[in-house]
């Protein structure tokens, strides 16, 4: 493990999900690989899920024997080409230890080409075909892979595919797939209804194709453990009741978790305390505070949508977005409104579905610091 100064990094792959009480979920998806099984991991935002990917892509390539892991992160893409081009694209100019060196011939086949950017000296690629010619060179890819041995390919986010303009995408791709039983996929995503429909729905071409895998929140007394020892490594003390705060405060999303605690450790001082953590916490909001005011005036402060997001931020999860309590902290009084203003939020990206403890489906605002400034807004 590479040392750090601050060992609650906000950026990398260095967070408490990487290194804080993941072990039975990265042994989850090491055991599937190596016994011949597709899996399907899903977590709302902000849990450490892309985390959790890359330190099993860093650590199947030193698996005896290595693992190629290519990661794809789908949220790139807009279209089947997009898609086409990002795969063929990683696959052949990331630097990676085992690296993949295609010949001419190849590159032609797939209407690819590779030179070297002049700014940054690494490879680019640029590609010569048409749309029409899209799902012929992708069975093209997918045949030069068939050939590969111990390779994974991990999607993230993949229910981007839905928002395709392409018809028929999933059976496309399903059926590609089935052609690569020598290859193992790692689907992802944050969006939990979605992946479920599309995983477990009996119509569904990807139905019973893989296993399951839920990510939850990290369990709250390995949080305590982990972020103690770290401030005590540095000769430090963080009292139980900052902690307790700051798993409080961010209802222990890890992203916000470990800015605040980057925050505290940053401070220096020898001992941390509950008043502490609270003062920091409004200073990291403050930093924040320009980032937020620019999405205010994206969503319009006087729109429903805005009333909608502050009432959805104050209540949690929202499952009844005409119920009662959602009518009453937004003051939104028509139900075709309130949807109507939902949905926006989605597209913005601001919230998002998830399933609620209930077991039902429910609407939350994905950033728990977001949830936090949004909440002591005034109406």
């Amino acid at each position: 493990m590479r040392k750090l100064f601050n060992p609650f990094p906000i950026t990398g792959y260095h967070g408490p999900a990487y290194f804080c009480d993941r072990e039975a979920e990265f042994n989850r998806l090491r055991d599937a690989v190596r016994n011949g099984r597709n899996l399907t991991l899903v977590a709302r935002r902000r849990l450490g899920k892309t985390s959790l990917l890359h330190h099993f892509e860093a650590l199947a390539s030193k698996d005896k024997p290595s693992w190629k892991v290519i990661y794809v992160d789908l949220i790139k893409t807009h279209s089947l080409r997009g898609l086409y081009e990002l795969i063929t694209r990683t696959l052949f100019t990331e630097k990676r230890k085992s690296s993949i060196i295609p010949n001419l011939n190849l590159l032609a086949r797939f209407r690819m080409t590779i030179g070297i950017d002049p700014i940054t000296q690494l490879p680019q690629a640029s590609f010569d075909l048409r749309d029409d010619q899209v799902p012929q060179s992708l069975h093209h890819l997918f045949d030069w892979i068939k050939d590969q041995d111990h390779m994974v390919i991990i999607f993230d986010e993949f229910q981007q595919i839905l928002s395709y303009p392409e018809k028929d995408v999933e059976p496309l791709l399903r059926s590609e797939m089935e052609r690569l039983p020598d290859v193992r996929f790692i689907f992802s995503g944050s969006d939990q209804q979605l992946l479920q429909e599309m995983f477990s729905h009996a119509r569904r071409p990807f139905y019973q194709s893989t296993e399951g895998m839920t990510l939850q929140a990290i369990d709250p007394d390995s949080y305590r453990n982990f972020i103690d020892g770290w401030f005590r490594k540095s000769k430090r003390e963080i009292s139980t009741e900052a902690i307790d705060y700051v798993l409080a405060v961010t209802e222990g999303e890890t992203l916000a978790v470990q800015r605040l605690c980057n925050a505290l450790f940053e401070s220096g001082l020898p001992h941390v305390t509950a008043p502490l953590a609270q003062e920091t916490l409004v200073r990291v909001l403050d930093q924040q505070q320009v980032n937020y005011e620019r999405l205010r005036a994206i969503i319009d402060p006087h729109s429903n949508a805005f009333k909608a997001l502050r009432a959805i931020a104050r209540l949690g999860t929202v499952e009844e977005l005409t119920g009662k309590e959602m009518i009453k902290e937004s003051g939104i009084f028509n139900a075709s409104s309130i949807s109507k203003a939902v949905k926006s939020l989605y597209r913005y990206g601001v919230i998002s579905q998830v399933i609620a403890p209930s077991g039902k489906l429910g609407y939350r605002v994905d950033d728990a610091l977001f949830r936090i400034w949004l909440k002591d807004l005034p109406d």
